[in-house]
């Protein structure tokens, strides 16, 4: 859903009429920059649940770390998200070492297991209880999602039209100024700068005070798709 369509205009004359007999190539023109801006409200988000355990043996700490992983990838499944958008990583197990003041030397004092599950949602309405789930699940550690849009690319080239439209607009009412004709476009320059979503996220893997349901989780954010052109237009006297 799009929400609040801005238009941001900006006028630079970066160069003066210029002419010159003598040359041909020679062109008066007239630079000038246009801006549009679009936020949006992301549809899509990727998120990734981790599991870490650490226990006396390596095979304890695989163990707990594999149940974890299992019970969330059941959970996804009851969720209905397709497995093309759950990809995992490969389980990471570290030895756990502590300085040993008597011995002066590193002591063997366990291991750790990791593994991730990276979600991409189609739904972003699943995010909520994608949370709640991983967390029921055992999962020790969530990443902030990355929040995006599924036509991030369109729109980015309908703001695009916009920011050209917007300098043509600027290099007219300053031909008009000048009294002069405003001829084609000479060369067009685009710039980007597009905001991704700064959600406000808070997950803590923790039971409400009464046993139940993780602590909610709050989440919010929006897209700012900008585009900058610097463009030159001929002129006319």
């Amino acid at each position: 859903m799009l929400k609040n369509l801005l238009i941001i205009t900006s006028l630079s004359i970066a160069s003066c009429l210029s002419f010159n007999a003598s040359s041909a190539t020679d062109t008066a023109y007239i630079a000038v920059s246009g801006k549009a801006t679009m936020t949006i409200s992301p549809d899509r988000a990727e998120l990734t649940l981790s599991a870490d355990h650490n226990a006396d043996r390596a095979d304890q700490a695989q163990k707990q770390v594999q149940r974890v992983i299992e019970k969330s990838l059941a959970f996804l499944s009851t969720q209905g998200i397709n497995k093309a958008d759950i990809r995992s990583t490969t389980l990471s197990l570290q030895p756990q070492y502590v300085w040993d003041r008597d011995q002066q030397q590193q002591r063997l004092a366990g291991y750790r297991a990791s593994q991730s599950i990276v979600v991409t949602l189609q739904n972003i309405n699943l995010l909520q209880s994608t949370i709640d789930g991983g967390l029921t699940a055992g999962v020790t550690r969530l990443s902030p999602p990355r929040l995006f849009h599924s036509k991030q690319n369109a729109l980015e080239r309908q703001v695009l039209a916009m920011a050209v439209k917007d300098s043509r607009a600027n290099a007219e009412a300053a031909a008009e100024a000048l009294q002069v004709t405003l001829g084609q476009p000479l060369a067009i320059e685009v710039q980007s700068n597009n905001a991704g979503p700064h959600p406000e996220f808070r997950a803590v893997a923790m039971m409400s005070s009464d046993g139940g349901a993780p602590a909610d989780t709050q989440l919010t954010g929006q897209i700012e798709i900008t585009m900058q052109v610097t463009a030159r237009f001929g002129l006319t006297p």
